[in-house]
Order: structure tokens, then sequence, then C-alpha cells
């Protein structure tokens, strides 16, 4: 990757770690609070689903910039 568009990627992939660290410590957070076990499996899916998409836009984002597309806003 050339370093114009490692900076382009530096913005998106802070923003995915620190939401990723965001919602990974609510959910330990939930996991041994005082709460239902409902409520307990339903933040850590919701923590594991959330994650998950933060990395596939961020991959997707990545994809964009090494294509050239700066302004991803573009195709909408």
């Amino acid at each position: 990757m050339k370093e114009e568009q490692r900076k382009k990627a530096a913005a998106p992939t802070a923003v995915c770690a620190l939401s990723g660290l965001f919602y990974v410590t609510v959910g330990i957070l939930f996991l041994y609070g005082e709460f239902p076990i409902i409520v307990k499996i339903f933040f850590a899916l919701w923590t594991m689903a959330s994650t998950g998409m933060l990395v596939y836009v961020l991959a997707e984002r990545i994809k964009e910039i090494r294509r050239g597309e700066n302004d991803d806003l573009s195709k909408y």
C-alpha cells in the first residue's frame, strides 16, 4: 500500500479499533454483571456481531482506498 493510501486508511482503522474495544468492553461488563442469563447471551451475541460488522466495513473501506475510490460517498 502506498504512503498516501496508508494515511487515508489510518482514520477508519482507528475508529474501528476504538469502536471494537468499546463493544468488547461493554460485552464483558454485561457478562460479569448481575443480569439474567438471556440478557447476557443477547449482549454477548450483539457484541460479536457488532465487532464483526466493524471489521467487514473496515475491510471494504480499505479495498476502496486501494482501488483509488477516495470519496466513498460517490456511490450514493
